[in-house]
């Protein structure tokens, strides 16, 4: 999937796109629950607060990774 490359540009705000082995990898502040993360609602790619935990997530393997 070439369109996750473009995520990185795409996304300016505290996430970072990892490409590894075709799994892309989101990287999350810790302030950033999972709780709050999933509580978000669905919307569409325009919206990139809400992306990446919509329902697109499982499309695109991504995982959601804390950092300490």
């Amino acid at each position: 999937m070439s369109s996750t490359r473009n995520l990185t540009s795409f996304f300016s705000f505290p996430f970072k796109f990892i490409n590894v082995e075709g799994i892309v990898e989101i990287q999350a502040p810790q302030k950033l629950s999972s709780g709050l993360l999933h509580s978000q609602p669905k919307s569409t790619v325009g919206s990139p607060a809400c992306f990446p935990f919509s329902a697109k997530r499982k499309a695109l393997n991504i995982t959601t990774i804390a950092l300490p």
